[in-house]
């Protein structure tokens, strides 16, 4: 499609969005002042690290990846990650003093249905896990370079959001290997249903689990049972569309949600899967209070809905619900654009494309795509005009474009 044309549909498209433009997301998010705060969310960018829209220092913080030691240097766009830190008045700064980063799982691509547009489900042993224009994608698989090019028995790394029942949507999806073999290794997370102490097997979504091999950790009395949020491994892979477990493990508290004690502070950004009433949900598997006290950004308690993304800022009680001090709505970057950039403005936080004035926030998610000397610490003062950029972006209230996300990639 040439630059006019392009153009020409995206100014169409706003137009027709314009009239029914709902807001988006702040470019700051967080609980402010010097309190300690466990943050779950996105990584939108580096220098150090951009989560929930929050820039948080980790020249001093500690970094774990699947339970193991690791650095800052490994963690990349798209994850989703668990962060403790505090974070400065001005609500933009912080300071991370652990960042722990673990995918829903690691396993065999048995459908696709993907468009060439990104968007549409991957089906990985028994979950349906979601795509669209925000998820990031990663090859280490010479040949595929897109995730519509995925196939049956690729073996993929998912991190996103999950009630843990069977559907994820997925913020990263990195291709691992062309196929499993045996030996490899393959995880997954979700509640536990359907469990069979005859045949010694359980489900996860769709997916039936035979953990009659399996070495079981974290049950009480060695038994498992049903509503029990737990991670398989195997590494004898599925035999007639059964998962053969080699080890089942609770996984924290083994409830799905935020890990804590009553009274901690705590910010959450993710997917609605459960409306129980116009007083509580269900975020990422996290029970969530409304209460009069609640404060609206962008929407109300009414535009709670299933599949909306939000951010909650509150405290978690004794039960392990959240109280929502702050609910914010996330708006998602349904116009798509690209072309070279003629201008920008560091200072106000804009570019130019085609034409058409866009904003740069903390909430967008910034990556260097080219072939030659990427930038990992990626942000707009990288950028020069003449560019090739691909944008994701929305309407705000006052009518302007506003980026979900920028990857600048060969022209």
């Amino acid at each position: 499609m040439n630059t006019f044309k392009h153009r020409t549909l995206v100014i169409a498209v706003i137009s027709a969005l314009t009239l029914s433009a709902c807001g988006g997301g702040s470019s700051s998010s967080g609980s402010s002042g010097t309190g300690s705060t466990k943050v779950t969310g996105v990584i939108t960018g580096f220098g150090s690290v951009f989560v929930n829209g929050i820039e948080y220092e980790t020249k001093t913080s500690t970094v774990s990846m699947e339970g193991a030691a690791s650095s800052e240097s490994n963690l990349k766009l798209g994850m989703v990650v668990t962060l403790d830190g505090t974070v400065n008045a001005d609500g933009k700064h912080g300071t991370a003093t652990h960042i722990d980063y673990a995918d829903e799982l690691e396993g065999i691509v048995s459908a696709v249905s993907i468009a060439a547009d990104g968007t549409g489900t991957l089906t990985v042993m028994g979950q349906t896990v979601k795509v669209d224009a925000a998820t990031q994608f990663e090859s280490k698989v010479s040949g595929i370079t897109s995730i519509d090019m995925l196939v049956a028995n690729n073996i993929v790394e998912v991190s996103g959001y999950s009630a843990g029942n069977g559907s994820i949507t997925a913020t990263r999806v990195e291709l691992k290997k062309a196929a499993w073999q045996i030996g490899d290794d393959i995880e997954l997370k979700g509640v536990v249903a359907g469990v069979d102490t005859t045949a010694q097997t359980f489900m996860i979504g769709s997916l039936v689990v035979d953990y009659s091999g399996a070495k079981l950790e974290g049950f009480s009395g060695g038994t498992i049972t049903n509503d029990t949020y737990v991670e398989v491994k195997s590494t004898a892979g599925i035999v007639n569309n059964i998962l053969m477990a080699s080890k089942v493990e609770v996984e924290g508290d083994g409830k799905k949600g935020m890990d804590g004690k009553s009274g901690d502070e705590v910010e959450l950004e993710g997917i609605v899967n459960t409306v129980i009433s116009s007083a509580e949900f269900v975020l990422n598997g996290q029970h969530v209070l409304i209460d009069n006290g609640t404060e609206f950004d962008h929407g109300n308690a009414g535009d709670i809905k299933v599949d909306v993304k939000l951010e909650v800022e509150g405290r978690l009680n004794s039960e392990g619900k959240l109280l929502a001090d702050k609910i914010k709505f996330r708006s998602e970057g349904k116009i798509e654009m690209h072309g070279l950039i003629t201008a920008i403005d560091t200072t106000a936080g804009t570019i130019t494309v085609n034409d058409l004035l866009v904003k740069i926030n903390s909430l967008t998610q910034m990556g260097d795509e080219r072939s030659m000397m990427p930038v990992r610490y990626f942000s707009i003062t990288d950028l020069a005009v003449g560019d090739f950029v691909e944008l994701h972006v929305y309407l705000d209230d006052t009518k302007a474009l506003v980026a979900t996300k920028l990857e600048r990639d060969d022209v």
